[in-house]
């Protein structure tokens, strides 16, 4: 499904206006030619902000995605946190899992 890059939620009002000025209208564009955005005279950090919306918006990763990478993370804590626990426990383990 094509996303319109009016529903970029880091483009301000004059940005969309200034792209669709130029007829630049579908957030695909924007992942298939990143330089469209150099029309816009902003920084680096923020270029790269607005072509991750796009991209999550034209490959569907966004929620999902980030969940995923959320789970990951919290197994991972989990896991730190049992292996720390066991070796503080352990008088004879001198192994440290930080």
């Amino acid at each position: 499904m094509d996303r319109t890059i009016t529903c970029l939620t880091t483009l301000t009002r004059s940005e969309k206006k200034n792209l669709l000025r130029k007829w630049i209208v579908l957030c695909k564009e924007i992942c298939q030619k990143p330089d469209l955005l150099d029309a816009l005279e902003i920084t680096f950090i923020r270029k790269q902000s607005i072509l991750q919306e796009s991209r999550e918006l034209c490959f569907r990763v966004g929620t999902r995605q980030v969940f995923n990478n959320f789970c990951k993370v919290c197994v991972a804590i989990g896991m730190l946190l049992v292996f720390t626990y066991c070796s503080k426990r352990m008088s004879n383990a001198r192994l440290h899992f930080y």
